[in-house]
């Protein structure tokens, strides 16, 4: 198993996924790991059970994860997954290839997400 030393030597990731403990201590910690270890520039981020009523913790979790001013930007809820990226710039990039990909299905909205355009696909 990989140490966080392991991890972080190993940086900058393209990829993190976040699916673990759902407890708010749990999910700040997961964030704030990810984040460390992400590319600055072309970082892509999912968290799993963000929206889900049955973890509120998660919300919560993020929340106060958002409030530390690290920098993230919304690009997709997608079949129950939040997809971030570490730059503004580059989750306009990918949210442009969400909606030009034809192999994909228009999103069911476009919302304003922590300052941020958030498309959402449910």
């Amino acid at each position: 198993s990989m140490t966080r030393e392991d991890l972080l030597e190993r940086r900058p990731y393209r990829f993190f996924s976040v699916d673990g403990d759902h407890t708010v201590e749990a999910t700040v910690h997961d964030l704030s790991l990810a984040h460390s270890a992400l590319d600055p520039h072309a970082g892509v981020l999912v968290v799993d059970d963000l929206w889900s009523p049955e973890w509120p913790s998660v919300q919560e979790g993020f929340a106060r994860w958002a409030g530390l001013g690290l920098p993230f930007a919304g690009v997709a809820y997608v079949y129950g997954r939040t997809i971030l990226s570490t730059d503004g710039n580059y989750a306009r990039r990918l949210r442009a290839a969400f909606l030009t990909d034809p192999a994909l299905p228009r999103p069911a909205r476009d919302s304003a997400w922590y300052g941020h355009s958030l498309l959402s696909y449910v």
